[in-house]
């Protein structure tokens, strides 16, 4: 087990954007996971850290059988343990979200891979870019790392996992479909 260390606040240029680290909750990991699509990370975050909190990863492993080391990719963090250590509008974040907001508050990430839209809104007023596996996937798609999402959505959402509002959803199938993901 190894510990993120804080970067230091500096202007972040292209290059230390791109070294900067990306944070992975519980429920992303379930969710790319489930889909067989979790290699998607580093595919998309090349040469960057991707840190995961310790009981965040020990929570995948407990209910996935497939799993039981963490992906070589993966770098796993103590868990943070300042418990008020959060902003007013995050405070009622708990669990491993709350595991995973702390890690991205300590560390600079250029993102953080959390679900729910309120709490991506949340997250997001933090100054930390946020989104979600579908975000992800859209934009694996638009970089030829995988050839369509919409199988990858269906499967989601079969599996029980939360996926936009259906006003959102209804654009990015839109949006989807005008970027040849038919």
């Amino acid at each position: 087990m190894t510990r993120a260390e804080p970067y230091g606040h500096t202007a972040m240029n292209d290059d230390t954007h791109k070294s900067a680290p990306v944070v992975l909750s519980e429920q992303s990991m379930r969710a790319l996971r489930a889909i067989r699509h979790d290699w998607v990370v580093p595919e998309m975050y090349p040469g960057s850290r991707v840190l995961m909190a310790r009981s965040a990863l020990d929570a995948v492993f407990a209910t996935d059988n497939q799993i039981d080391t963490a992906p070589n990719w993966i770098e796993v963090c103590q868990d943070p343990d300042q418990p008020g250590s959060l902003p007013d509008r995050l405070r009622a974040v708990d669990g491993s979200d709350r595991l995973t907001v702390q890690l991205a508050l300590s560390v600079h990430p250029q993102a953080v891979l959390i679900e729910g839209k309120q709490l991506i809104e949340k997250v997001k007023l933090s100054f930390i870019p946020a989104l979600s596996v579908v975000s992800l996937l859209i934009q694996a798609f638009r970089t030829d790392c995988i050839r369509a999402v919409r199988p990858l959505i269906r499967s989601l959402e079969k599996k029980g996992f939360e996926l936009p509002p259906p006003d959102q959803m209804q654009a990015i199938h839109q949006a989807l479909e005008h970027l040849g993901d038919g």
